[in-house]
């Protein structure tokens, strides 16, 4: 099982990134939860799990 941290290049989200070899994962895409911006796509092998850490501040204009 490997552990990253990855950001949001859009909105500075941050996410913990889980990758287990070992379990077969399906092919898609990952978008941030605050902006909708792909970060991620996946040919399906190995199973890889997202988990929002770090909110961005809002902004209201």
């Amino acid at each position: 099982m490997l552990k990253s941290d990855v950001q949001c290049p859009r909105c500075e989200a941050g996410y913990r990134r889980i990758q287990v070899d070992s379990l077969p994962g399906q092919p898609g895409e990952f978008r941030c939860l605050v902006c909708n911006e792909i970060l991620e796509r996946y040919t399906g092998t190995p199973y890889v799990a997202h988990r929002l850490t770090v909110q961005p501040e809002k902004v209201f204009g």
